[in-house]
């Protein structure tokens, strides 16, 4: 070892000497260089300088060869490891990596996750800024080496650095090379990731002094989550159909009537709830609820109706038709009729019916529903040990598709069409085309009053008018005699963003063309878009698996907010079959509200409360109830809208106003004796009329040009027409002549 070391300080002197030499001769060869007529091929200093530079790399050569890097880091491996823990230590200990005003204890949980990697330990890229942001982790071990570690290898790797640095002889690169560079040092840092993993972080910030305080808040926080999600845990039965223990102690009995649309399935299920003697219609929609109060009263069947916007009461009714989310899971009937089950599965709302093929307490219950939803409705009449038949439903008429050579609307429009849009405006502005070439024209659309759009269905089965309008709302039950469906748009916005149409919507609405009786086929076609919509009307559906379930009355005992339990119950892994309901929008009500009280039975039911939360006017409209409801004012009759004029023409606002009268109705009906129900309802009754006024005058809102006024067809792109855009275009260029 000892002959070893002295060769290794013979050659380094000597590189030095060499050092000292070409420092010397680098003056004189500036000098030459100068002299244009000295001739750089017998240029001695050049010579000179070559002949240093080749002996140099020989010496640096042998000294590398006598350096084993590798050796050298493994030997030095704990205290390197523990200058790097003591790094990362100090760092969590003491940095303020983030903004503190823009860190709350939740987001401050997300910046703690930023520094892990899939395993949860400190990843290596959190190692890499935390210890050398400005080198590569092999660079680092150099440096360490170079300043830690022996005077031997620290000697060596000085001398060779002076040699790259002076003379540009690379042998680093070489070592690092051989040594497996940037690779090996991450496997040899493997083992201080492993030291931090996300408690060791979390323990580690807990004493920051940026952090302290926010993370002893952060901690109550998750502590008092743990705690929530136990309760839920532990007060969710074993089973779903548990939670319904009056249904569970009945031997109910299912009736599947299974079907495309137009295939007799609701009909067949109200001629059973027509001979009960009590009984329950639970639809989709308040129209569709509506429709069938008024089919059975017509029929001498006493029925009342219930929806979260109205109750008629009818004296000596058995039977109620109501939209599903108003259940009463306390009462018992003979007959229960649930409609369109496949929504089920839908996001939002499939919840309602979920809960209801739970729940409803009923000895006989017919489910209408699409064949893709028949194995998910048996998964939950199994798991509630009940009975089942199937009857199976074929169309009563064919549907087919058909494309045409030029586009059908609006200049080659027929008595029976129905004609597919996607928004309020789109109705309008396509209506009042259609008006301009002597059709008349029903609308349907969501935001008209349910009355009002079934004005608007009597008045095209009465021929008043001879084509309908619509949006999607037409396609869930509605018994309309159309002989063509016409798609003017494949896409919609859902409340989110603009997408296609998805398959089962397409065949929804589609389904609607053909009505028994009257036409002996339907006809589905699209001005746009025609191939996706006949793939989509022939494809065979793919069977719906899970249902949905949403955050159940029973569990708001449990300690915390109302949000809370239903963030943490969407956090939780559901039953096998089951997906959680989307409950974003409840939580959001939820938090809104806990900033006034902790009342969660309040918070609850106003979050339940129905009504377009994204709607600015009645979202004011609904926290004012809320807060007179909190503080016990009766003032809540003020935003009772006027009775409309004769003359009113704004159909926008009337629809608006509709929709505030809904909310009174519900919070009077809800929270009050109802003392003021019949002014709600009279006032109801009066914008609907008023509506109905506007739509028969034909005073739709027309697409214009914003310049001139000029009618646009409603899918034009502009809101400009082609003559006032080329006048513009020459105006501008006519000042730019001068």
């Amino acid at each position: 070892m000892s002959e070893t070391i002295t060769n290794i300080n013979k050659l380094i002197d000597r590189l030095n000497a060499l050092f000292r030499e070409y420092m010397k001769l680098q003056p004189v060869l500036d000098a030459e260089k100068d002299l244009s007529f000295q001739d750089p091929e017998k240029n001695p200093s050049e010579d000179k300088s070559r002949k240093i530079k080749e002996e140099a790399l020989l010496c640096c050569r042998e000294l590398a060869g006598s350096l084993d890097l590798k050796r050298t880091f493994e030997q030095n491996r704990s205290s390197i490891e523990e200058q790097i823990i003591k790094k990362v230590e100090q760092f969590f200990q003491t940095r303020k990596f983030g903004d503190t005003r823009k860190i709350s204890p939740k987001n401050l949980e997300n910046s703690l996750e930023r520094f892990t990697g899939k395993d949860g330990n400190l990843s290596m890229n959190s190692l890499r800024r935390i210890c050398f942001p400005s080198r590569s982790a092999y660079e680092y071990l150099l440096s360490f080496v170079n300043s830690k570690t022996d005077p031997f290898s620290a000697r060596i790797l000085f001398i060779l650095k002076k040699a790259k640095d002076l003379l540009e002889i690379n042998v680093l690169g070489q070592l690092r090379q051989d040594v497996g560079g940037n690779r090996y040092a991450e496997v040899y840092l493997r083992n201080v990731r492993q030291q931090f993993p996300q408690s060791r972080i979390t323990e580690l910030i807990s004493v920051n002094p940026h952090y302290s305080s926010m993370f002893r808040e952060l901690l109550n926080t998750k502590q008092r989550s743990s705690r929530i999600t136990k309760g839920l845990v532990e007060a969710i039965p074993e089973t779903y159909p548990d939670l319904f223990p009056l249904a569970r102690q009945m031997q109910r009995h299912f009736i599947l009537h299974i079907g495309p649309t137009n295939s007799g399935k609701s009909y067949e299920a109200l001629e059973a709830l027509k001979e009960a003697d009590t009984g329950v219609y639970l639809a989709p929609l308040r129209l569709l609820a509506y429709e069938k109060y008024e089919e059975l009263n017509e029929a001498g069947v006493f029925c009342s109706l219930k929806t979260g916007e109205e109750e008629i009461l009818v004296p000596g009714a058995s039977i109620r038709s109501s939209t599903i989310e108003v259940l009463d899971f306390s009462k018992t009937y003979d007959v229960a009729v649930i409609d369109e089950a496949q929504m089920v599965s839908d996001s939002q709302r499939g919840n309602a019916w979920t809960m209801a093929l739970l729940g409803v307490q009923a000895d006989i219950i017919h489910v209408c529903l699409a064949p893709e939803a028949e194995t998910v409705l048996l998964q939950i009449i199994r798991a509630c040990d009940d009975t089942y038949e199937i009857v199976r439903h074929e169309r009563l008429v064919p549907l087919i598709t058909r494309e045409y050579g030029k586009p059908v609307f609006p200049r080659h429009a027929q008595q029976g069409d129905a004609f597919i849009v996607f928004s309020r405006r789109d109705v309008h502005a396509a209506a009042s085309e259609l008006q301009r070439y002597g059709h008349k024209c029903s609308v349907i659309y969501g935001n008209l009053p349910y009355d009002v759009r079934r004005g608007e269905v009597k008045r095209y089965t009465g021929g008043e008018t001879d084509v309908v309008v619509a949006t999607d709302a037409i396609g869930m039950g509605l018994n309309l005699p159309i002989k063509r469906i016409v798609f003017l748009e494949m896409e919609k916005f859902d409340g989110t963003e603009d997408r296609q149409l998805f398959p089962t919507e397409i065949r929804q609405i589609a389904g609607r063309a053909g009505r028994f009786g009257i036409f002996s086929e339907g006809i589905v076609t699209s001005d746009t878009d025609f191939s996706y919509m006949e793939a989509a009307v022939h494809e065979t559906p793919p069977q719906i698996r899970k249902a949905r379930i949403g955050f159940p009355y029973s569990l708001i005992g449990i300690e915390g907010f109302v949000s809370e339990l239903m963030d943490r119950w969407s956090h939780i892994r559901p039953k096998p079959g089951f997906e959680v309901a989307d409950m974003s929008r409840e939580i959001e009500l939820a938090r809104i509200l806990e900033r006034e009280t902790a009342d969660k039975d309040l918070v609850y039911r106003f979050v339940m409360f129905p009504f377009d939360e994204k709607n600015e006017v009645l979202k004011t409209v609904w926290y004012d109830l809320f807060q007179a409801q909190l503080k016990g004012r009766d003032d809540y009759m003020k935003w009772l809208p006027p009775a409309p004029s004769r003359k009113s023409e704004n159909l926008k606002e009337l629809e608006e106003e509709f929709k505030i009268c809904d909310m009174l109705y519900h919070y009077a009906d809800t929270f009050t004796e109802r003392s003021d129900v019949p002014e709600i309802l009279l006032r109801k009754s009066q914008i609907s009329s008023a509506i109905m006024q506007v739509l028969s005058r034909e005073k739709l809102e027309t697409r214009t040009c914003k310049y001139c006024g000029k009618a646009l067809p409603f899918h034009y792109p502009h809101g400009i027409c082609k003559e006032c855009f080329s006048i513009k275009q020459h105006g501008r260029k006519h000042h730019r002549h001068y």
